[in-house]
């Protein structure tokens, strides 16, 4: 019966650890499309701004090169970004399928401890059935 709960007390653990990993891979996977939809307005920005050019009546408008670069890097802090959230995204997935192996694994121990419980119950009602028909040797 202790063992019964304990693996009964794993399984809620590591259901409760796959919620946890489940609301992180959420979080992670609304965070993706904010930063993609992020990028595709920058890159609207970006091809929108590159319709003119820095050099403006012979000279270069330092303005408009400055806006450009920093469209630019503000691209490749996002890229960045997106790169570090998917690490995450695959991070997240290994720790889910490492707990659902986890989890098979106390599934069976589960089983074969219900398995041993129900064979001690058999023996036990067959001893009081040998003890109620007098047949005990």
């Amino acid at each position: 019966k202790a063992k019964s709960r304990e693996v009964l007390s794993h399984l809620d653990a590591i259901g409760a650890e796959r919620q946890t990993l489940q609301d992180k891979r959420r979080s992670a996977e609304e965070k993706r499309d904010s930063l993609e939809n992020q990028i595709r307005e920058l890159e609207a920005n970006i091809q929108q701004h590159s319709q003119t050019s820095s050099l403006q009546g012979g000279r270069i408008n330092i303005a408009h090169a400055r806006k450009k670069r920093a469209l630019d890097e503000a691209y490749d802090i996002l890229l960045d970004k997106l790169e570090a959230n998917r690490e995450e995204l695959c991070s997240t997935d290994e720790g889910l399928k490492e707990v659902m192996d986890r989890k098979e694994i106390q599934e069976e121990r589960r089983k074969e401890t219900e398995r041993a419980l129900v064979e001690i119950l058999l023996d036990q009602i067959k001893k009081v059935m040998q003890i109620h028909n007098g047949t005990l040797a």
